[in-house]
């Protein structure tokens, strides 16, 4: 079973990072999440989801900045998936693929009964309209395409991921869609359940519980392993938080129900990969209960022992302009692999956005 065991914070390997800062909140501009980060023609670029003040408030947009020496980041421009001022715009993250920059947002609205007085949300996830994943693209990392639909309604947990035999899957909270032909094929939808094609902050709640699970699973990202794939899935339920849980596919189309693993988590996003070197990795919060701190990356040789851990940041900070749902000391990290070092991007309190890099050498 998949499991971090041995995840000690106090014998955690602590080598040293290059940070940076890549944007930090200012007064009405105090909301930052959903970060992603990448390298395109030579630049870095970082893409996160931005409003005013509160999580997932009327107005979010995605916005992206970029750096040539990934320690100088320009200021943030916004990406218009849509021209409706009332969309809620969420970074979906990027895909390098040939000379092009693919650039995911998802989006929806609230209805009436869940739009206050004052003109933002009702602080609970429901009310979505219209729900539908965009992509933007770009050839300089500059100028950007407008905004077409994929075909998916669904505000993602990640971009597209590539597999090993050319095939992209896209991982949301319960839908699994995958593209046989990408960037141009036509989106397959699978995942845990299909009686429903709308994957947002709203609908895994209800998935869940039709399929027969005692928890709500979402945000979920995807192992590829020698005998299959395993998707990881983070708990919401607080009877039940606390651990990842999983399930099995041999083929991306059948999928398992998912069953509690081994491996703990803090209730928050996570991010998994392989190095280059073959080990398979986990970016996340294991410590349960700590307000997403510290940031770990946890290494394994087989894809189900992760027995080496490296903290890449630790320490709670003060927030500076407090709103619905902003918390978390390194939230929802993101990460890629290059040219002989590992980087990583996560929020703080939801409001500044920050990244480092490390050698693989000392990994």
């Amino acid at each position: 079973m998949i499991n971090n065991r041995n995840f000690q914070r106090e014998t955690a390997l602590r080598p040293p990072v290059q940070r940076t800062c890549i944007y930090r909140a200012e007064e009405g501009a105090a909301f930052s999440h959903h970060p992603y980060l990448c390298r395109f023609r030579g630049r870095f670029y970082a893409m996160w989801s931005g409003g005013a003040v509160h999580e997932d408030d009327v107005g979010q947009r995605a916005v992206i900045a970029w750096s040539d020496d990934f320690l100088h980041w320009s200021k943030p421009l916004p990406l218009t998936a849509t021209n409706d001022p009332s969309a809620v715009d969420t970074a979906c993250g990027m895909i390098v693929w040939g000379d092009t920059l693919y650039l995911y947002v998802g989006s929806y609205r609230y209805d009436e009964a869940h739009i206050g007085g004052d003109g933002h949300r009702v602080f609970a996830d429901s009310g979505h309209t219209g729900t539908h994943l965009y992509v933007l693209t770009s050839k300089d990392g500059r100028t950007f395409s407008p905004a077409r639909r994929t075909g998916l309604n669904m505000v993602p947990n990640m971009p597209p991921r590539i597999l090993s035999d050319g095939i992209a899957v896209i991982c949301g909270n319960f839908l699994m869609p995958v593209n046989r032909n990408f960037p141009d094929g036509t989106w397959e939808l699978h995942g845990l359940s299909t009686q429903c094609d709308t994957d947002d902050s709203e609908t895994f709640y209800a998935v869940s519980r039709s399929i027969g699970l005692d928890t709500a699973v979402c945000e979920c990202d995807i192992l590829e392993r020698e005998n299959g794939y395993t998707a990881l899935f983070r708990s919401q339920s607080k009877e039940h938080s606390g651990v990842l849980y999983a399930s099995e596919s041999a083929d991306l189309v059948d999928w398992s129900l998912p069953y509690a693993t081994e491996f703990t988590n803090d209730t928050s996003k996570f991010h998994v990969g392989r190095l280059s070197d073959g080990r398979f990795y986990w970016l996340g919060n294991p410590l349960v209960g700590n307000g997403r701190d510290p940031l770990v990356l946890s290494l394994s040789e087989d894809g189900e022992n992760f027995t080496r851990h490296i903290i890449l940041g630790e320490g709670k900070r003060p927030m500076g302009c407090r709103g619905f749902a902003k918390f978390g000391a390194y939230g929802y990290p993101y990460s890629f692999e290059e040219d002989g070092w590992f980087y990583a991007v996560w929020s703080v309190n939801k409001e500044d956005i920050e990244a480092c890099r490390i050698g693989t050498a000392q990994l």
